[in-house]
């Protein structure tokens, strides 16, 4: 996702991006849900984790259209 260079912290935020997709896909499958978080989201999430350098930022710009 970042390259060969990753840390802990990246891993992390990895590891809850896709869990967090796993769940709102799930949601959506099972009709609680009109909205799933796709592939292409959560890779500009990863971009703009990488421009911004914050978790927060970066998921609230790129999911900012569900608002």
């Amino acid at each position: 996702m970042f390259g060969a260079d990753t840390n802990d912290d990246t891993r992390d935020f990895t590891t809850k991006l896709v869990r967090w997709a796993k769940q709102t896909r799930d949601t959506f499958n099972e009709g609680g849900s009109t909205e799933a978080i796709s592939t292409r989201r959560l890779v500009d999430v990863c971009l703009a984790y990488q421009i911004f350098g914050n978790r927060k930022d970066a998921v609230t710009y790129c999911i900012n259209r569900f608002a």
